[in-house]
């Protein structure tokens, strides 16, 4: 190749690979704590995309950074009058599809085995990832709507307190696994929404409290309330329920049928 050489084609990785850091694709695997799975690609994809951009890597998954072209016409300066053409490999070529390898192995690896099967059609990372967000993407927010609508629905009945929280909880889990974990607030309106009428005084307490309860202050504070209903006393954490059968035990020459505040919450 002589002194003076026109490359025909502008993009533009350096021509000396060296100048870009080696990619480690076990050491990036090992940065992602969760691999995909069916119900998972949201949080899986959300995990993901930092690490790409991180090894500059996501202008080949996302299309921003297409393949070069394989080869390259070169002009060479003569003393004649003709200027001969000749071509040459494109170096760009050849690294970008040295990241490009490095893509697919780096998703294949952060993939569950039943997964993997999905993607043996992809030729190129980008493939492989418009492949996984079209098989997953949907039935990932199908499973969350499923989650949320559970979370939503479920009641105490003739559970223990232990018995719900752990149903809840395991539902919530669920639901942290795929998108994201709940806020105490979310999970104590949650439990408060599917307790029978009987905690329905505890319910107004937890609310009106001035400070926001959290997690494990709640799951006391409701533990304290069922033992309470199994003695049929009330709790001393609620000055309501207190007032309102020291009230409700008043004798009301007015009023001869019991007060509805006569059975204890």
């Amino acid at each position: 190749m002589s002194e003076n050489s026109d490359m025909m084609y502008p993009f533009a990785y350096p021509q000396n690979s060296s100048s870009h850091p080696s990619i480690q694709t076990q050491h990036i695997v090992s940065l992602l704590p969760t691999k995909l799975n069916r119900n998972n690609y949201i949080l899986w994809k959300d995990l993901f995309l930092p690490i790409l951009k991180g090894y500059d890597l996501i202008g080949i998954v996302d299309g921003s950074k297409p393949c070069p072209p394989q080869f390259l016409t070169t002009t060479t300066k003569q003393t004649s009058t003709a200027s001969p053409q000749q071509i040459i490999e494109n170096p760009s070529f050849v690294l970008w599809n040295k990241k490009d390898l490095s893509c697919k192995i780096i998703i294949n690896a952060s993939l569950t085995e039943s997964i993997r099967p999905h993607t043996v059609a992809s030729n190129t990372s980008r493939d492989l990832w418009l492949n996984l967000e079209k098989r997953f993407s949907s039935t990932t927010k199908s499973y969350l709507f499923s989650l949320k609508t559970k979370i939503q629905t479920l009641k105490k009945g003739s559970l223990s307190i232990l018995e719900y929280l752990q149903l809840i909880k395991q539902t919530a889990d669920a639901f942290a696994t795929a998108y994201s974990p709940l806020v105490d607030i979310d999970f104590v309106a949650h439990v408060l929404n599917g307790l029978p009428p009987e905690y329905d005084a505890f319910a107004t307490y937890i609310w009106v409290r001035s400070e926001t309860v959290n997690a494990k202050e709640f799951h006391g504070l409701l533990l304290s309330k069922e033992m309470a209903l199994s003695n049929h006393t009330p709790t001393l954490s609620e000055p309501q329920t207190i007032a309102f059968h020291t009230i409700s035990s008043k004798p009301n020459s007015q009023h001869p049928h019991p007060s509805p505040y006569n059975n204890p919450n």
